[in-house]
């Protein structure tokens, strides 16, 4: 009997390691192949530091991007934020 318990990983985001390639489409594409070969039924997204608008807004994208992608590598996965 194969194991059912998931397998998620998380991207965690901190206020001195905002840029503005911190939420790249890239990056995005880049975790997917880590859940593919890794074998990870998804990510799971733990933003605790306040975000200034223009990242929120790049963040809300990035969330949405990586989530339909993912969606479409791995149709059973899990995005959790």
């Amino acid at each position: 009997v194969e194991d059912c318990k998931e397998l998620l990983d998380y991207g965690l985001s901190e206020e001195e390691k905002q840029t503005e390639t911190c939420f790249s489409t890239y990056y995005a594409e880049i975790m997917i192949q880590l859940a593919l070969y890794f074998g990870f039924d998804g990510w799971f997204f733990n933003i605790e530091n306040p975000l200034p608008a223009l990242y929120s807004k790049k963040m809300v994208y990035f969330l949405q991007y990586f989530t339909l992608r993912m969606h479409e590598q791995i149709p059973h996965s899990k995005v959790l934020w």
